[in-house]
Parts: C-alpha cells; structure tokens; sequence
C-alpha cells in the first residue's frame, strides 16, 4: 500500500506547528523501547517491531529488531550524531554496513537519511540515498510516528510505536 505525498505533507505540517524552533541536540524523550502499533500503523506490515533508543546528548544509538510478513528478520544497530555526517549502520544478521545521517528538524522530529556507498562511473566511492524517515514525537512522548520515504520521494509506509514502561530491577 502506498501512501500519498498529502499525507506526509499533513504530518510535517502538524509536525512544524507542534514542534516549535528547531534545537540541535537529540530527543532524550526517545530513550527506552518502542513497540510498533499495528492497528495505528499503514504501509507494508511487519509482524512485529521493536526499537530502541540511547541517547546522550547529541548522540543516539539505535537498535531495531523486525520481522516482516514474508518472515524476513532486521536487526540493525548504529550510533550517530545528530550533525547531518553519515555513520555506519551494521545489519547485525547479515554483517552488511550501510550509512544513516541524522538531522534535527523541530525539536521534536528528526530525519534519518540511509545511504550505502557504490561506485560512480569514475570509479570513485558516492553516497546513493536508499531512504529516508521522518520521525515524530508526539508532546505526551508515549508514542511517535516513524515516515518512511523511498528512494524515488514515495512514501512507503508510516509506523506508529508506544513507548514502553521501563522496568526497574527489585
């Protein structure tokens, strides 16, 4: 299922009138894990999702585990800055690198762009966009709204996540 560019068009602008002026560091609302709301979720679905944030100061490190409806498995790891420069994202199952660059859109929305490294016709490394997220805070930061955008500007797919209570040892 695809999703319109009126959509995504909605979501930033409610996204912009929420959000404020922008701040360079990260959300530290985002610790902990997310959980992917199916019901709440369009797109493509997953049978399950799970995310979770560190983040300290304007760094965040970010770990997914996926399983999609076909049963193919995702789980990958990064830590980044969010400066806008590519850091490697590893494929913890497969071992394959690729890149995510991180901005700071409104304090409360962030893009990752994925990039992976290929040869131009000169011969020389460039970076090729693979996709790109939008992702939104809500003000309550109990859930937040993840945009996936293809290569091609598309929207593929938006996934709403509730942020799960953190559980302290006894």
């Amino acid at each position: 299922m695809k999703l319109s560019h009126t959509g995504l068009g909605i979501w930033l602008s409610v996204a912009a009138c929420i959000a404020g002026a922008a701040t360079p560091a990260a959300n530290p609302e985002m610790n902990g894990r997310w959980v992917m709301n199916a019901e709440k979720s369009q797109g493509p679905p997953a049978i399950s999702e799970v995310l979770t944030y560190r983040i300290s100061g304007n760094e965040e490190h970010y770990v997914i585990e996926d399983v999609e409806a076909d049963g193919r498995k995702l789980n990958t790891e990064y830590t980044a800055k969010i400066d806008g420069k590519e850091y490697p994202v590893k494929n913890l199952i497969t071992g394959e690198v690729t890149y995510v660059s991180l901005r700071q859109l409104f304090p409360r929305v962030e893009e990752a762009t994925n990039t992976r490294h290929v040869k131009d016709q000169s011969g020389h490394e460039v970076s090729q966009v693979t996709s790109r997220y939008i992702r939104i805070l809500a003000p309550n930061g109990k859930e937040y709204t993840s945009i996936m955008i293809d290569a091609n500007g598309v929207v593929v797919l938006a996934r709403v996540f509730d942020k799960q209570p953190t559980t302290r040892p006894e």
